[in-house]
């Protein structure tokens, strides 16, 4: 005999579980530790790329501009003007990639937590029908 409680408790997970499963999906393969570490290591390079495209096409466009007037002094002032402002923009950067990384995994979490409740819900259900 179907039992309509069990059925729609199912219904209700599967489609939580269609909708939700990406949000904690990653969260529950990783400590949390592991997924901010991972998550400021993909910052890091990303921030990186970002950092050097956006500072070459300044260099690109000053060196297009003022060729003919740039000295050892100009080129060492951008050179050590760069690395201050990689160190600078990196440290911002993945401050920010962390914060998000830990809402993000509790967040995930959370939408586990709910996930297995759920599904304690409906072992119980299980339960209640095989000892009537």
């Amino acid at each position: 005999m179907i039992n309509i409680n069990r059925v729609s408790q199912m219904t209700k997970m599967a489609m939580y579980a269609k909708d939700e499963s990406r949000s904690y999906n990653s969260v529950i393969n990783y400590e949390k530790k592991d997924y901010i570490l991972m998550r400021m290591l993909r910052g890091f390079f990303a921030g990186s790329i970002f950092f050097v495209v956006v500072y070459g096409g300044f260099v690109a466009v000053l060196f297009s501009l003022f060729l003919r007037n740039i000295t050892w002094i100009i080129l060492l002032s951008l050179v050590l003007g760069g690395i201050a402002g990689y160190i600078l923009y990196i440290y911002i950067h993945l401050g920010r990639v962390r914060k998000k990384a830990e809402s993000q995994y509790q967040e995930g979490m959370e939408h586990f937590l709910k996930y297995k409740q759920e599904l304690e819900v409906l072992n119980r259900m299980y339960e209640t029908e095989e000892d009537a």
